[in-house]
């Protein structure tokens, strides 16, 4: 079975750039704080890479 095989339709990878593309944009228009939204870019993009990216290696790395 493939790592995602394995996880509900909302821990899909599109579900994942969507929401954190979403909470980028969102923190753009709201506070309008840029320091704010270089932080929240920072912190999805390290979830992008752990779920995205590092999670799927591992599990298949696993398998074999």
């Amino acid at each position: 079975m493939a790592f995602w095989d394995a996880k509900p339709f909302w821990c899909q990878p599109w579900t994942i750039l969507l929401t954190g593309a979403l909470a980028i944009l969102l923190s753009l228009w709201w506070p309008s704080n840029l320091l704010l939204t270089i932080i929240l870019s920072l912190v999805v993009i390290l979830w992008w890479v752990l779920f995205l990216i590092i999670a799927p290696r591992t599990y298949e790395d696993r398998k074999s």
